[in-house]
């Protein structure tokens, strides 16, 4: 073999090994699919008799310390904040199994799922005195394409809330806060409107012109988008809450820039 044919043999093997490093490296996490943002349902038990449910926290699934683990963070219902995180040891078909020890909860099982919900997973103690439950259900955040309609309508707004009451005694009033809404998109043609100050969600249907408009006999829901803006009304009793009571809410808001 001459010295030109010898080089060229190396320049290949060199570049074949560079190109199988570089693969290995790229190679795909198979938890990256479930990482990102979630809106959870908490449902909480005692004795296992049913006792609260609270409805639509954000919360967040990361990598963890491990090749196979993943940090879930979700609203403790019990604390009433974003910061109750456990990390869990997940295998490729999205099975879960405790990894971080903890003392106040001696059982726990969980998975990833496809239907309704993204992720569920069961969390408690049966030493506690009363034994207690809770089952956490999440969506995963999912954004909509550039080619969405919905797309330039996702994001955070600051609103200006205008909330108004009154009651059949005669008393009625104004108050006035300042709040935040989140949108994302669900489906193929709705919005699910997450407003901060009561910590509730609202689903509705969004035409392409920005309005949207969705009731039943829990809330009423009306608004629309304009440019960079939210304009929105919600009765969170429609067609009527306690007897005797009415109370419902405007936003005027601006899209928060990244």
């Amino acid at each position: 073999m001459n010295k030109k044919h010898f080089f060229s043999l190396i320049a290949v093997l060199t570049i074949g090994i560079t190109l199988f490093s570089t693969c290995k490296e790229d190679k795909e996490d198979y938890r990256d699919k479930w990482v990102g943002e979630y809106t959870f349902t908490i449902k909480e038990y005692y004795s296992y008799t049913p006792d609260k449910t609270f409805d639509y926290y954000w919360g967040k699934i990361t990598l963890g310390s491990k090749s196979n683990t993943l940090l879930i963070t979700y609203m403790d219902p019990l604390t009433y904040t974003n910061e109750h995180t456990i990390e869990v040891a997940v295998d490729s078909y999205g099975q879960f199994q405790i990894f971080s020890a903890n003392d106040d909860f001696d059982s726990f099982h969980g998975k990833f799922v496809s239907y309704p919900y993204d992720v569920e997973f069961t969390i408690g103690s049966n030493s506690s005195s009363p034994p207690w439950q809770r089952v956490v259900s999440g969506i995963k955040k999912k954004e909509p394409h550039s080619s969405d309609y919905r797309y330039n309508w996702v994001g955070s707004y600051d609103c200006e809330e205008v909330y108004s009451w009154w009651f059949m005694s005669g008393e009625s009033g104004t108050e006035i806060y300042q709040t935040q809404v989140d949108v994302t998109a669900v489906g193929d043609s709705s919005l699910r409107i997450w407003e901060s100050r009561w910590e509730r969600i609202y689903e509705t249907p969004v035409k392409s012109d920005g309005s949207f408009r969705y009731a039943t006999r829990g809330h009423c829901i009306d608004g629309n988008f304009i440019g960079d803006s939210i304009y929105m009304y919600i009765d969170p009793n429609n067609p009527g809450g306690p007897h005797g009571i009415s109370v419902h809410s405007n936003y005027n808001g601006k899209k928060i820039k990244n």
